[in-house]
């Protein structure tokens, strides 16, 4: 899970245009609110409300550039960027509409794709994630990177890949796109959200529901499957480098965290709550008096245990950090 105080996520969702050449696309809005309602719940456990911003409608393509840049300026653990909209193709490469955009003037209403790639690359966040619901998204998972442990869903999909060497700091990239580099992407899913989108928060909420933490690959796999029986006439794409596509973005909402299970050796004195009065006061003494001093004491919902191990003590408090320290305690 992404240390969320650290994160950032935005999200860009353009519905209206100026030019009739681009259609509206209605479904754009509730796919902004349907995904931030997943990050960013209103009874906490996701990202803060203030760091998964909605950008609805911007009129140029700087206005989105601006915005991606205060994003991604602004995330050091995870930074998540969504875009539902029109997708163009100029010349092979992907261009991201605006409202003021047209076909004739994506490149100077629009948002190059490879500004967007070079943007979230210099973002000091260790883990980048890039959601494109848009025609011809699929060009997105070819620009990742040259080098690197690259992973493409679909390796007979021959896309050329840049060259620019890999981020040294970064622990991954991962690129989800609604389509392939040559297909459109279909605006509905019969209901309020895009084709692509509808299948990805229904994944999630799935998952959510059901009291699973899946990581953006199963999400992925699960989107795509949904997709594939629908019979949509795309299909979409992910790319990663390194641990990326591990990372899952949503709690369950009905699964506790798991207990810790730790093997507690002879030199923890063990304590069970239920045999303690509140007015008892716990004394910190080694099982024997030569033995070493309490280093911590570790609190689970079943026990407590008064630490003497100082390896066991380093465990424990590795293990606490790295869960979050929900529902056990050191102290």
């Amino acid at each position: 899970m992404p240390r969320f105080d650290a994160s950032y996520a935005l999200l860009i969702g353009v519905s209206e245009y100026q030019d009739h050449e681009f259609p509206e696309v209605p479904a754009a809005i509730h796919n902004l609110a349907g995904l931030r309602s997943l990050l960013a719940p209103a009874d906490g456990g996701g990202f803060p409300r203030e760091k998964c911003r909605m950008v609805a409608n911007p009129r140029t393509g700087e206005g989105m550039r601006v915005a991606i840049k205060r994003a991604a300026e602004s995330a050091t653990d995870v930074l998540l960027l969504y875009y539902v909209g029109h997708g163009w193709k100029v010349d092979g490469d992907l261009y991201l509409a605006s409202q003021s955009s047209s076909p004739d003037s994506i490149e100077t209403t629009g948002l190059a794709y490879k500004t967007v790639r070079r943007l979230v690359r210099s973002s000091p966040a260790a883990v980048r994630i890039i959601v494109l619901d848009c025609c011809f998204s699929g060009v997105a998972t070819g620009l990742l990177s040259g080098a690197g442990d690259l992973c493409l869903s679909e390796p007979e999909v021959a896309i050329p890949l840049d060259e620019e060497l890999p981020d040294e700091h970064a622990d991954g990239v991962c690129v989800i796109a609604s389509s392939g580099p040559n297909q459109p992407s279909q605006d509905s899913d019969g209901a309020d959200h895009t084709a692509f989108t509808g299948h990805f928060l229904a994944t999630l909420k799935a998952a959510t529901q059901a009291g699973e933490v899946r990581d953006l690959a199963a999400v992925f796999d699960g989107t795509k499957a949904a997709m594939t029986s629908a019979e949509l006439r795309h299909t979409p794409l992910i790319a990663s480098m390194g641990g990326a596509r591990r990372l899952a973005l949503v709690k369950s909402l009905t699964a506790p965290d798991a207990p810790l299970s730790v093997a507690v050796p002879e030199t923890a004195v063990v304590r069970n709550p239920e045999a303690a009065h509140d007015d008892d006061t716990a004394v910190a003494a080694p099982p024997n008096d030569d033995g070493p001093a309490k280093l911590m004491s570790w609190h689970t919902p079943v026990g407590s245990a008064d630490i003497f191990d100082s390896a066991l003590a380093l465990t424990l408090l590795q293990q606490a950090m790295a869960i979050g320290g929900d529902d056990e305690r050191a102290g």
